[in-house]
């Protein structure tokens, strides 16, 4: 009888030791402990690796620590967006791969399945795989609303790379009405959706134009106009249309409206009339007296004089000049009056013969290296500067920033 109660005493201290143990050290707290440990040792070996510029290794023992799972969702599509950036786009595909490929077995919110499938696609416009990334991206805008503005902007985007400005129209209609702001005055500003989509039109009628289909180049110009009545590459289109129609008259009335929607792109009419009015100055004349008014520049001076030579009105051409250049000096009008001195002849004072002409001809050749090595054009958004026109920007890809450098060494 003594040892049963002997033993009932051990058993109950030895039950309540127990229980103060569990109490004091969880199972489930040393479970995450022990986890805990070895993620940081995996961790520690990471950061070694990184210590040691050794990325790839570092890489690769942060993955295989991470378990893929809801929990270390982003930790693995973080270290995938990092990849992309870093330019590595297969290793970026895999692993975002392999997150979707999880999501089937493990218990991923669809918001993250989303996302993951987001971030692929992304991967696949950063390797040029377009149309694997429209695949996914219409997936997405298909199966929710979440996610769905997003999906559409790279959509877009796709399209814009893809230029399939049918589908890019569609896909930018569908984002206009987010990005309208409604004022007190009950008007509406739209943004940039009706530029963009202005200039969608524009890029369906330009190769209209250069398959002679007037039609299908009108309807669309029509719809560039009603989406943005300010669009001035759809008015220079509009010209170019009536003067391939031989309807001067309208294409010189179509012009009319440039100096209003942007004075800036006057200059790029100028080509119109090398084209199709190089024989009919008397047409174009008051046109460009109007615009220098409206818009001094030197290459619209340069244009005037040009065509008040063809007219006969050649003193009063070179007057004009002249008075341009003092009045707004800049290298391209000193370039502009010398040419003009060497083409035409040129009322010369004697003082100026002989060693003078030799001097200003030496002056003309250095103008001409200085401008050699300027950019005409510049991004007003990121600052691309080149020496072509591009209506969607080659750096930052937005639409309708870049103009014509003005000042002492642009127009």
């Amino acid at each position: 009888m003594l040892e049963q109660n002997s033993l009932l005493l051990l058993l109950f201290i030895f039950a309540l030791a127990f229980g103060w143990l569990i109490a004091r050290f969880p199972p489930k707290e040393l479970w995450l402990r022990f986890t805990r440990r070895s993620w940081h040792q995996s961790y520690q070996r990471g950061l070694q690796f990184l210590l040691n510029e050794q990325s790839d290794h570092a890489i690769e023992s942060l993955v295989s620590s991470w378990a893929v799972n809801q929990e270390n969702f982003d930790l693995h599509n973080a270290l995938a967006n990092m990849l992309r950036r870093k330019g590595e786009v297969d290793r970026a595909i895999a692993i975002h791969t392999n997150l979707l490929t999880a999501s089937k077995s493990s218990k991923f919110t669809p918001q993250q399945i989303r996302l993951a499938t987001i971030e692929l696609a992304k991967d696949f416009m950063k390797s040029g795989l377009l149309d694997r990334a429209e695949r996914l991206l219409i997936n997405v805008i298909n199966s929710s609303k979440s996610l769905e503005e997003a999906a559409l902007e790279l959509l877009l985007n796709v399209y814009q790379q893809e230029k399939d400005w049918v589908k890019a129209i569609l896909v930018a209609e569908q984002l206009y009405p987010h990005d309208k702001v409604s004022l007190n005055d009950r008007t509406l500003i739209a943004g940039n959706q009706a530029k963009e989509i202005a200039h969608f039109h524009c890029e369906i009628a330009a190769s209209s134009l250069k398959q002679d289909d007037f039609i299908q180049a009108e309807q669309s110009l029509l719809s560039a106009l009603e989406h943005d009545e300010n669009c001035a590459r759809a008015t220079l289109l509009e010209a170019e249309l009536h003067f391939e129609r031989a309807q001067e008259d309208k294409a010189i009335a179509a012009l009319n409206r440039l100096p209003q929607q942007d004075a800036r792109l006057l200059i790029e009419a100028l080509p119109l009339f090398d084209q199709y009015l190089l024989h009919k100055p008397q047409l174009i004349l008051p046109l460009l007296q109007s615009w220098q008014k409206d818009y001094p520049s030197v290459t619209l001076e340069k244009a005037l004089y040009d065509a008040m030579l063809s007219v006969g009105d050649d003193n009063e051409a070179r007057s004009t000049l002249e008075r341009t250049l003092k009045q707004r000096p800049t290298l391209r009008g000193l370039d502009y009056f010398l040419d003009a001195q060497s083409t035409v002849q040129w009322p010369i004072d004697k003082a100026m013969m002989g060693t003078n002409r030799e001097n200003i001809e030496l002056v003309h050749r250095l103008v001409k290296d200085v401008l050699r090595g300027k950019q005409s054009y510049q991004c007003k958004s990121c600052g691309f500067s080149g020496n072509q026109l591009h209506w969607q920007c080659p750096q930052c890809h937005q639409w309708d920033t870049i103009r014509r450098l003005r000042g002492p060494e642009g127009d």
